[in-house]
């Protein structure tokens, strides 16, 4: 390990260090909490919408994410849902997205599933791919 690293590995989480003389410059190292989650979702594309494999209007789409948020509601399992209607590659798997850190999806994605308990089902979440219903996992 480069010397000019080990001020960061000394950090406690929260903590800012020293200005750090490197090749590179002076560097400043700040620790950040590690954060990662276990998520499923289930995707409902529209046209217009980024990556968009289906000829659905905007309306249409929220209307179909509004009624598969209610058959969850009424207990109808998560990934057998996505397997039936999710458009986006993970549907065949039930909608499992695998384990990713903060930042790794986008925004409005990022924002709910940090935000949920594990177990938890969001509301319908609009983004740039479309209508979104997240599970997170752990």
């Amino acid at each position: 390990m480069p010397p000019f690293l080990k001020p960061a590995f000394s950090l406690k989480v929260g903590q800012i260090s020293d200005p750090v003389d490197s090749a590179f410059g002076y560097l400043i190292f700040r620790r950040v909490p590690f954060e990662a989650v276990t998520a499923s979702h289930i995707l409902i594309t529209y046209e217009g919408a980024l990556r968009a494999t289906k000829k659905r209007d905007r309306k249409e789409a929220k209307k179909l994410a509004e009624k598969i948020l209610k058959d969850l509601n009424d207990g109808i399992d998560f990934a057998e849902l996505a397997r039936q209607y999710s458009d986006g590659p993970s549907g065949p798997k039930g909608g499992d997205l695998g384990r990713f850190t903060r930042g790794q999806m986008v925004p409005e994605f990022d924002q709910v599933v940090f935000s949920l308990e594990a177990g938890a089902v969001s509301g319908v979440v609009e983004t740039q791919f479309g209508y979104h219903i997240i599970k997170r996992i752990q």
